[in-house]
């Protein structure tokens, strides 16, 4: 059986408040085990949320803008892709 985390283990881990911990437990997104009425969570529960909650910007205004081409009179077309 692995050890398992405190609610105060993660945030430290995670590098966030305990109560940020708390209330992502209470929304859902953070997968726990009760024990009594302490909240605890193994590595493998912490490696599967972050990997769940990988985050992809999206294109920046700036990246859009590099996607259409300026026309000899100065009017923008867009490239052909």
């Amino acid at each position: 059986m692995e050890p398992l985390l405190t609610v105060n283990d993660v945030a430290t881990i995670l590098k966030i408040n305990v109560l940020t911990v708390r209330r992502m437990i209470k929304r859902g997104n953070l997968p726990c085990h009760r024990v009594g009425r302490q909240r605890r969570f193994t590595e493998k529960d912490i490696e599967r949320f972050l990997e769940l909650s990988v985050f992809t910007p999206r294109k920046k205004k700036l990246d859009v803008l590099s996607d259409i081409a300026p026309l000899e009179d100065g009017k923008k077309k867009e490239q052909d892709k």
